[in-house]
């Protein structure tokens, strides 16, 4: 079991143990049921809904704002097979980028930017991490179609 970090939970909310969580994931990679790791314990994903910029979630156990507070501060994790693969960028880190033939670089870094991630090549191109500019990603052939500075 590979664990991935899905956030960080910022800050209770209400008295009932519901977790504020501060991520760059979507609602919809919270599944109900599935497993959610904090400092080495797992709990079973039993309510997620959105606030704001946060995702708010209820773990099965921690039911009071005594249960949660402890645990403010720490990253959540969950088994990688939970999220679905293209949503894992660190994955992407080393594959080839292509706008049609034209070879744009290597993946070597992931940014974190405060609406959207970008992917940094070697060839210093920094391309938008939005279904917009991403065609395709090949697992296999470790490559990334774009159209990201198409010229047509």
């Amino acid at each position: 079991m590979k664990l991935i970090n899905l956030g960080k939970y910022t800050s209770t909310h209400g008295l009932q143990g519901e977790m504020r969580v501060l991520t760059d994931y979507q609602l919809e990679d919270f599944k109900i049921g599935m497993m959610i790791t904090i400092n080495n314990q797992s709990y079973k994903l039993l309510a997620a809904r959105t606030h704001k910029k946060y995702v708010m979630i209820k773990l099965e156990g921690l039911n009071s704002i005594e249960d949660v507070i402890p645990l403010k501060g720490l990253d959540i994790y969950t088994d990688e097979e939970n999220i679905s693969k293209d949503k894992i960028l660190i994955d992407l880190l080393g594959f080839s980028v292509y706008n049609k033939k034209l070879y744009l670089g290597n993946i070597i870094e992931i940014r974190k930017g405060p609406k959207f991630n970008f992917l940094v090549t070697d060839k210093e191109t920094i391309i938008p991490y939005l279904d917009q500019f991403i065609v395709e990603i090949n697992y296999e052939k470790k490559r990334i179609e774009t159209t990201y500075l198409l010229t047509e």
